[in-house]
């Protein structure tokens, strides 16, 4: 695998592939983060509140969301 190649979420991928794809690119693991799965499936809780005050000045978080902007 080429850790210079990028691939849009939308394209056919293996599972891992995407998951290794953006690790490499952003250096985060925001992709596969249970804190966050567990924050959008659940909108209401308190862990969600504390999910959104993270991503305000986490730079891994920041990192993740331009590289997103890129593949659009």
């Amino acid at each position: 695998m080429d850790s210079f190649t990028t691939t849009k979420p939308n394209e056919k991928t293996t599972p891992n592939s995407s998951y290794i794809k953006t690790v490499v690119t952003t250096g985060s693991n925001c992709e596969i983060c249970k804190f966050r799965n567990y924050a959008n499936n659940n909108p209401n809780s308190p862990i969600n509140k504390i999910w959104e005050w993270h991503t305000k000045w986490c730079p891994g978080w920041k990192a993740y969301q331009k590289e997103l902007a890129k593949w659009k």
